[in-house]
């Protein structure tokens, strides 16, 4: 009801840069011979050669292409949002929110809402103002970091001089080449702001969106209120939402659960001084497991990170298994061209993906064991004779976890014009009484993800409950106005360690998930 009732306005100086700057609508393409193409995403392109490679040299895979797709959607996307945009206009509006069976939080409205991308949140103000307070300029300036997010190599951090941080000895004993904004003290992201100021002025005043940057819009939007801020005669009241962001939000609450203080370093649950990287250390882990492929290969870390390391560990942490991490991994390689470059294939990614595994398993420890912990009893459960799930979370939530047998059935049919077509559908598996079956398999493997997406839904929602401020919310990233920042981080931090404040949470895991011990012999990690 809190979200439901947060009223919003739209940014519309935003809005209007975002119309003068629509996405293109043409690729361009290369043949062999280096004549160049221009594909255009509203036409058939029949006169187009068949064999085509993109400017980089990847080859064009026609309508299937992954950066064709991508570029569909993100036409198809801007037009949603600039359309929806110009409906609402200068009017205040409100979003709906439903929960899910975990008591995760959605916006119900499509492409126009505050859990969307760059594109669509960029676009949301509060709509009830505050006064910008002199700590919550501080923090507009870390958000204008952490959104346009510059990078920089060791050569370049040895010239600059508004660093208060050696990162340059942080980056060799970590094997890296260079590092981003978002990745350096919180004092380190408002002097990089300080001495753009000039930059973040021009912006504002040209209303121009800076493509370098990782977030261009909300990068804009917050150039807007600093020039605003900075000009004001007396008091300025923003609108804008700032955001706080969890850390590999997945490992946090299982590092917590576990009291694994390795796991917990690698993810911000330790104060330190400079944030580690927790892909950066699973990579480390999985190139002493395959030295001679990597270096055959010649992969500089920033690559291994993105293309190899990062999705893996993030999707490993809700229980994705070796073919799921596999595919994306190769798919991901594929995107960045590092198949060609690394000369990556299929297989490799098999190998990667199993070796990524167990680089895992020698980081988060006391995570992995927490996952295997609840899978265990989960797996008494079911051999207990039930076919669900059941727990409450310590917001109150009560959780029904249930995965029944499906098969899929295909349907054939005709379209007028279009022709055949094949419907593919997914309908439960029954016995002979009618009765649905659980998938065991699925059953085991997915309460892990699903009690820990409870518990972050459980914390957001006891955030939400005592924080006396405006509200944002998008799973483990909170926003409110920039003066109230700072006890947003207060209450964040409190509700986390609370959530985790007993000696034993294996023990809370099982007063949560079992009713009837009869039987029971689960060995606690």
């Amino acid at each position: 009801e809190t979200l439901r009732q947060q009223g919003w306005k739209l940014n519309l100086e935003v809005l209007e840069a975002m119309k003068a700057n629509s996405p293109t609508d043409i690729i361009e393409l290369t043949d062999d011979n280096g004549v160049l193409y221009e594909y255009n995403i509203h036409h058939e392109n029949l006169h187009l050669p068949k064999h085509l490679k993109h400017l980089d040299g990847t080859k064009f895979m026609g309508k299937k292409d992954p950066k064709l797709q991508r570029m569909l959607s993100k036409y198809f996307e801007y037009m949603q949002v600039v359309k929806k945009a110009e409906m609402i206009g200068e009017e205040t509006f409100y979003q709906e929110v439903s929960c899910d069976y975990r008591g995760r939080i959605y916006y119900a409205e499509s492409f126009l809402e505050f859990q969307g991308s760059d594109l669509a949140r960029s676009l949301f103000l509060f709509a009830n103002e505050e006064v910008v307070t002199k700590e919550g300029f501080r923090w507009m300036l870390i958000h204008a970091a952490n959104s346009y997010n510059a990078s920089y190599n060791i050569e370049q951090l040895k010239d600059i001089d508004w660093l208060s941080t050696d990162y340059v000895s942080y980056l060799k004993e970590e094997g890296l080449e260079t590092i981003s904004v978002d990745k350096m003290t919180l004092e380190d992201r408002v002097a990089w702001s300080n001495n753009s100021l000039k930059f973040i002025m021009n912006c504002a005043n040209k209303l121009s969106v800076k493509s370098e940057a990782e977030k261009p819009y909300s990068f804009l939007a917050v150039c807007i209120d600093i020039d605003n801020c900075l000009n004001s005669a007396g008091e300025y009241k923003s609108g804008l939402p700032i955001p706080i962001d969890g850390s590999n939000n997945g490992w946090q609450h299982l590092a917590a659960m576990s009291k694994d203080k390795q796991a917990g370093e690698l993810v911000s649950l330790v104060p330190q001084e400079i944030q580690k990287d927790f892909y950066v250390q699973v990579a480390k882990r999985l190139i002493k497991r395959m030295p001679d492929w990597f270096a055959e290969r010649n992969m500089p870390m920033k690559c291994i990170r993105k293309g190899i390391a990062k999705r893996g560990s993030m999707t490993r942490a809700y229980s994705a298994g070796q073919r799921k991490i596999a595919e994306n991994m190769y798919h991901d390689c594929k995107v960045e061209g590092y198949h060609k470059k690394y000369k990556v294939t299929k297989e490799d990614s098999e190998l990667l993906a199993r070796n990524l595994i167990l680089a895992i398993n020698d980081t988060c420890v006391g995570p992995l064991k927490t996952m295997k912990f609840l899978q265990k009893v989960t797996n008494f459960i079911i051999e207990s004779g039930e076919t669900c799930l059941q727990w409450t979370t310590p917001s109150g939530f009560p959780v029904l976890y249930e995965v029944w047998k499906q098969k899929n059935m295909t349907f054939r049919s005709t379209i007028r014009t279009v022709g055949r077509i094949g419907h593919s559908v997914k309908i439960p598996v029954t016995t002979k009484e009618g009765n649905r079956i659980p998938c065991r398999r699925s059953f085991a493997s997915g309460c892990s993800p699903n009690f820990v997406h409870s518990m972050d839904a459980a914390h957001m929602a006891k955030v939400i409950e005592a924080f006396p401020g405006t509200f944002g919310a998008i799973h483990d990233s909170f926003s409110t106005h920039a003066c109230d920042i700072d006890k947003l981080v207060e209450h964040t931090k409190w509700q986390f360690a609370m959530l985790y404040n007993v000696n034993n949470f294996f023990d809370r895991i099982q007063s949560m998930l079992i009713e009837n011990f009869k039987g029971y012999s689960v060995q606690q990690p």
